[in-house]
């Protein structure tokens, strides 16, 4: 759809079309204020290139590893400055590789207390660390029980 200043405007499914995403996503984006698709008269999305672009860079930026909230700090700066993107970058792969080393630490235990031929009781902790992890982040989203797809008795289970 064209519109009188000659810019050529996109609906969200062809938006989502020319960038590989989805429909959703574009609304996540949005809702995460790193877009920001102008309107037409009776509320639809519109997008142009300036949001083709900007899509493009939050693609670009979401395959490098950093998070919607570390490439709202990025986009910032107009054009994001490559030295900001791999200092998040940086401090994104330092956070992984702690959690990653907090993981083998608990199954290096696990397979020595194994070994030595002691019970392993870690099995309803762990889900239940698990679940409360999955739990704080998705109340914060507003998603609760539902969007960690536990009914209430999975939930309590996943607590003892």
């Amino acid at each position: 759809m064209a519109k009188a200043d000659d810019e050529q405007w996109l609906s969200a499914a062809e938006c989502a079309s020319r960038t590989g995403l989805t429909v959703r996503a574009l609304r996540v984006y949005e809702r995460e204020k790193l877009i920001k698709p102008s309107r037409t008269a009776k509320g639809w999305r519109r997008y142009g290139q300036a949001e083709l672009t900007r899509l493009n860079t939050i693609v670009i930026l979401k395959t490098l590893g950093l998070t919607l909230a570390q490439i709202r700090k990025v986009l910032v700066e107009n054009p994001p400055s490559l030295a900001n993107i791999l200092q998040i970058q940086q401090e994104s792969w330092r956070e992984k590789r702690a959690t990653a080393d907090r993981a083998l630490i608990l199954v290096e235990s696990a397979c020595k207390r194994l070994l030595s031929q002691q019970t392993l009781s870690i099995c309803l902790y762990t889900v239940g660390s698990i679940y409360r992890a999955r739990e704080s982040r998705s109340l914060r989203s507003g998603r609760g029980r539902r969007g960690l797809g536990l009914s209430r008795a999975g939930a309590s289970a996943a607590r003892r």
